[in-house]
């Protein structure tokens, strides 16, 4: 097992290291998003291929998650943020050689190995390194830096694309790689992280499940608003439907080291409770918005409440396991946080072919109550075990 942090520091040398290769490796995957939809046209391909090609990459980053989760528990996160970060940078320099959409999808399947392998290590390190009594804390510092690429990158990504060329994207994309994969190789050169003797490693944690299952019902909304709110903010009076991401990012890069701190303090339930409140109402508002300032007020709603829970739960997915499963725990938590935005993207789908637009927020907003409510009766269920036990315990 991983020896425990007893110092209450957070800015470490391998936690800093870490937050920053993370930042500029999800620089490199934000600048690439939208961009490369847009590419698979320029090298020859359909609108089917431009699916296909987010498709290719999304699907492998889940597939691997809970594999990368067990292996962080038999080897220890570092051994893996290497070989992710060697992956990434065979991947920039391959994109110079895509020539039709095929090899386009292999190299973003490729670089979804290598984000699999890193991300997910990487959480779990955060993990490790973060004083106990700071772990929201720390997670809602690290969460933060990536809440920044995702505000940044796209937009970005797509401006040197459209001003220069995507030539000097991949140029842009693979020093900032090169940067990210040099720090990486920097961390944990002690070994601090890495298991005394080798684990079996667990493909899926059961500890991790109710903090899970909230994220899924919490992110389940933006599944849908990825794909449908540039059709709906304009519908709704708003030119400019980029405002609406650019309210949901500010609201939560705000309040992720905020919300993190408060969990360390009060509990992770008192910040969940009505942090899913913010993003229930936000979707049943959104429902029935009839101007602009409203989807813009849902924008900063529900970024303040995802914001929130974001760090808590992925605290609280880490202190509900063993010191030596946090690898699987952080693994399952990120799967399961995917899972729910990818099934929302479909259930809006097959919402908006038969009812409105409307109808995807207001049935986004009751599966986050369903959430809310199952993990509200949880933790009670939960809290008033320990409290009988700790009774039986002293007697009484």
């Amino acid at each position: 097992m991983a020896r425990e942090v007893r110092s209450e520091k957070i800015l470490t040398p391998d936690f800093t290291l870490t937050c920053s290769s993370a930042f500029l490796f999800w620089t490199v995957v934000n600048l690439l998003l939208p961009t490369m939809p847009v590419y698979a046209l320029a090298v020859g391909g359909t609108e089917a291929h431009m699916g296909l090609v987010v498709f290719s990459y999304t699907v492998v980053v889940f597939v691997i998650r809970p594999f990368v989760g067990q292996w962080n528990e038999r080897l220890g996160p570092s051994r893996l943020m290497r070989p992710g970060a060697a992956v990434m940078i065979l991947t920039a320099a391959a994109y110079f050689f895509v020539r039709d959409p095929w090899s386009l999808m292999a190299v973003r399947a490729m670089q979804g190995v290598g984000m699999g392998l890193y991300s997910t290590s990487a959480s779990t390190l955060i993990a490790f390194a973060a004083p106990p009594r700071r772990r929201g804390e720390a997670l809602g510092i690290y969460s933060t830096s990536l809440s920044v690429t995702l505000a940044i990158g796209p937009a970005l990504g797509m401006f040197v694309v459209n001003s220069l060329d995507f030539r000097t994207l991949f140029v842009i994309t693979s020093i900032l790689t090169a940067l990210a994969a040099g720090m990486t190789f920097s961390v944990d050169r002690a070994g601090r992280y890495r298991p005394a003797t080798p684990q079996a490693g667990k493909l899926v944690n059961e500890a991790a499940f109710l903090p899970s299952l909230m994220a899924f019902a919490a992110y389940f909304a933006y599944g849908g608003l990825t794909s449908y709110i540039p059709i709906y903010a304009v519908e709704r009076g708003l030119a400019n439907p980029g405002l609406f991401f650019t309210a949901y990012a500010g609201a939560a890069i705000l309040v992720r080291t905020v919300g993190g701190r408060l969990s360390d303090v009060f509990g992770r339930t008192r910040v969940v409770i009505p942090a899913s409140v913010c993003t229930c109402v936000a979707m049943w508002w959104l429902s029935m918005a009839s101007d602009a300032w409203a989807v813009l007020v849902v924008g900063i709603l529900y970024g303040t409440g995802t914001g929130m829970l974001y760090p808590t739960l992925m605290a609280q997915a880490v202190d509900r396991a063993a010191p030596q499963e946090r690898g699987s725990a952080m693994a399952t938590f990120l799967a399961i946080l995917e899972l729910g935005i990818t099934s929302g993207a479909m259930t809006a789908s097959l919402i908006s072919e038969r009812a409105s637009i409307s109808a995807i927020w207001a049935v986004a907003g009751s599966v986050g109550f369903l959430g809310l409510i199952s993990y509200s009766f949880q933790s009670a269920r939960e809290s008033r075990s320990i409290a009988t036990t700790e009774t039986r315990r002293h007697g009484g």
